[in-house]
């Protein structure tokens, strides 16, 4: 018995390993679809699990937007990046020495 329940219990975490490599490597929307199929499939649960809550949290997560690939500011390079206040400074390659040892 002890065996059996080392293997499931093996089992349960390489499938939670897998889904979470899978949501976090695969389309970005692909999150947002399993979080609202897993909110809705806590929904119908009993009330007496009390897994209410849970269910609206995934359910908030679900609605939230995906951000950009770069997790910053979702314009995905649409917009060109700003210039910077300072000029940018010039070195000519014949004045950069050599460290002689």
């Amino acid at each position: 018995m002890n065996t059996f329940l080392d293997d499931s219990l093996v089992g349960v975490l390489l499938l939670v390993s897998a889904g979470y490599a899978f949501s976090a490597l695969g389309p970005r929307n692909l999150r947002r679809r399993m979080l609202s199929a897993l909110s809705a499939g806590l929904t119908r649960l009993p009330t007496a699990l009390g897994v209410r809550r849970a269910a609206q949290r995934l359910a908030r997560a679900a609605d939230t937007k995906p951000q950009g690939a770069c997790g910053g500011c979702d314009s995905c390079a649409s917009v060109p990046p700003a210039r910077s206040a300072a000029p940018e400074i010039k070195v000519p390659i014949a004045s950069i020495g050599r460290v002689q040892r």
